[in-house]
């Protein structure tokens, strides 16, 4: 855009002319590609009306301004008058730098030039204009500077702007992780259900038939399943413990004598009650008439002593045991847990230690706090570093977290009435406890098992008949012991039924 006025020149002044400024957009050629750069303005000045160039009679003595607007001057008189001068006009050619169809205009009348200069015009014709009366006062010959700037400045834009991104979408995702990831653990569990086939399938022993085949069982007492689903079988009837492989009632006896004999020696048995099984195989056995727990190593056909009295002598000392029940095994330390029924007592023995310390009770039998009555389920849990403990003195479950001097109560009542209501038991023989902390009780005499979930006194049955006994797939008769397998079934030992039951969750 022409930003000069033109005034009066020193020489005189010229007539009514037609005045042309022309604006040239500076092109660079590379190949076939031709750039745009900044604009040169050429301003002709030719005679019109025929006058000579020399003849300035006419020129008024008054300045004018010229003004722009854009592209086009506000004194123009027609937006086609270049284009007629233009065919008529000149073109110059810049040694090939100079695109001459590109112009601009201003009015054919124009005041005293005195500020017009033009620079670097030699090639121009001193009858059109005389190169030492005026200048450009811009050099069009000189090369445009490069925007660097601007280019800097997008560049940075960029990096920002990225950058920016990349901060948003990591908030993103610190936002809705944690939002996605505690909906899918209330999905799982929500959807992780707890129900059971309302009847049973007999996998071990003929029910209502008592024997002592291979495939028969006699009062089972206990039954446990490890992680390849092999069922182990505590035939209590028969002085025996007995070995089923997956889906397979056909039985292989493992510890005692197959004949079902009773006996003292290391590789008998009397009136087994509770088995464990290790990750390698070997068994942990209570002997309730020889007072005592056996070890019975993998493939081995003799046990070895490891509580209580080898040839079956009771008491109330540390190193014995009277009649041993339940137990339970820190798998971490290896440190054995011992219900001693009749001394109303816990038993804690170490890894390879021949003689035990009390870690419950102790304190005769009671119904105080401080007291256990026939404790004869047990189950470690290692989260709270507890023993949970079925008491069938007193109809209750407790809790005795080690190290205390006493317990609380998870179930049953405190003053130990019985019951067959959803907050009352009648003798419970047995307690476990799932992966999420809800607790199975196994209500001998009222021939059922009883679901708490976790944190709640309120049982709800889910095995059997509360307070009704019998031989239908649906029905217990005075069960022993309740176990669980990774998928959540229940294996019950159905004792007076002979046979084992288990009732698959779905």
């Amino acid at each position: 855009m022409l930003k000069q006025t033109l005034a009066q020149t020193t020489t005189g002044r010229l007539s009514t002319i037609s005045t042309k400024v022309i604006k040239i957009n500076r092109h660079y050629y590379s190949g076939k590609t031709t750039k745009q750069s900044n604009e040169i303005i050429h301003v002709r000045i030719r005679p019109s009306d025929n006058q000579s160039i020399n003849d300035h009679s006419n020129i008024p003595s008054t300045n004018r301004n010229i003004t722009t607007s854009g592209y086009l001057f506000e004194n123009f008189q027609s937006k086609n008058e270049f284009s007629t001068i233009h065919n008529n006009d000149r073109d110059y050619n810049h040694k090939q730098r100079i695109i001459t169809n590109r112009y601009l205009s201003i009015s054919s009348k124009v005041a005293p030039h005195k500020n017009l200069i033009i620079k670097n015009h030699s090639h121009l014709k001193t009858n059109e204009l005389s190169s030492d009366q005026y200048n450009l006062t811009k050099d069009h010959h000189k090369k445009p500077e490069k925007n660097t700037k601007k280019k800097s400045r997008t560049y940075r834009c960029l990096i920002i702007s990225s950058l920016v991104s990349i901060l948003l979408i990591a908030i993103t995702i610190a936002i809705v992780l944690p939002i996605l990831l505690l909906k899918s653990e209330t999905t799982t569990t929500k959807t992780a259900s707890l129900r059971w086939n309302t009847t049973g399938i007999t996998v071990a022993g003929i029910s209502g038939v008592g024997g002592r085949a291979n495939n028969q069982l006699n009062t089972p007492y206990d039954a446990v399943v490890d992680y390849s689903y092999t069922l182990y079988v505590v035939d209590q009837g028969n002085n025996r413990v007995q070995k089923y492989m997956r889906n397979n009632s056909v039985g292989t006896t493992i510890a005692g004598l197959e004949n079902g004999t009773a006996g003292s020696s290391s590789n008998q048995l009397n009136s087994p009650a509770n088995v464990l099984v290790d990750f390698n195989g070997n068994l942990y056995i209570t002997d309730i008439l020889n007072n005592r727990v056996q070890y019975w190593s993998n493939g081995s056909s003799t046990g070895t002593t490891i509580a209580g009295n080898a040839t079956g002598v009771a008491g109330n000392s540390n190193n014995l045991l009277y009649s041993p029940y339940g137990m339970a095994r820190d798998l971490n330390t290896g440190t054995l847990y011992i219900a001693d029924y009749d001394n109303h007592r816990i038993m804690s023995y170490a890894s390879g230690a021949s003689s035990g310390v009390v870690v419950a009770g102790g304190n005769g039998s009671g119904l105080n706090n401080t007291q256990l009555y026939n404790p004869i389920g047990l189950h470690f849990d290692s989260l709270s570093n507890s023993l949970l403990i079925a008491n069938y003195g007193s109809n209750t479950v407790v809790r005795w977290v080690l190290g205390d001097s006493s317990w609380t109560l998870l179930a049953g009542d405190s003053n130990g009435l019985s019951g067959n209501t959803s907050t009352l038991l009648r003798n419970p023989r047995d307690v476990t406890l799932d992966p999420m902390g809800n607790m199975y009780i196994l209500d001998r005499s009222n021939h059922r098992v009883q679901l708490y979930m976790a944190g709640e006194s309120v049982g709800k049955t889910i095995a059997g008949v509360s307070g009704i006994y019998g031989n239908d797939s649906n029905l217990l008769n005075t069960p022993r012991s309740v176990e669980l397998d990774s998928q959540l079934n229940l294996y019950i030992s159905d004792r007076s039924n002979h046979r084992i039951q288990k009732f698959v969750r779905y």
